[in-house]
């Protein structure tokens, strides 16, 4: 493995008995809040919340120091999805209109009748531009 690897039998098994070095240390200390930052958060953390997650805990380290340990590490942190308003379940029967046509839509003069219909546009849509 020594004459694959290019290196001397001496130095390999320095390497392999010689203990961690401090900087390992720390960043195994450091990746495992990370980790639980990130867990925490459903993993929508990214380097900058995890670093300010980091500061309220009153323990400073750099975002670029965050952003190599994720990489590392493959943590990514996912987008949460834009989601249109929902139906929130049952509401209050004060609160809900009444309806009038009970779908009648047949008038017999104009201006008898009005409806509406309140729609939701997609994420990310523009609206027109207002006139006047």
């Amino acid at each position: 493995m020594c004459r694959a690897l290019n290196v001397s039998h001496g130095g390999f098994y320095g390497w392999m008995e010689r203990s961690p070095s401090q900087r390992s240390q720390e960043n195994g200390k450091l990746m495992r809040f990370i980790r639980q930052s990130f867990e925490e958060s459903n993993r929508t953390y990214g380097s900058p919340r995890v670093v300010r997650d980091r500061h309220d805990w009153v323990m400073p380290v750099s975002e670029n120091r965050v952003v190599r340990l994720m990489r590392e590490a493959g943590l990514k942190a996912r987008h949460k999805r834009c989601r249109l308003p929902g139906d929130k379940g049952i509401r209050q029967e004060s609160r809900i209109a009444p309806n009038l046509l009970e779908r009648r839509f047949g008038a017999e003069v104009p201006n008898q009748l009005w409806g509406a219909d309140f729609t939701y546009g997609t994420p990310g849509q523009r609206a027109p531009p207002a006139w006047g």
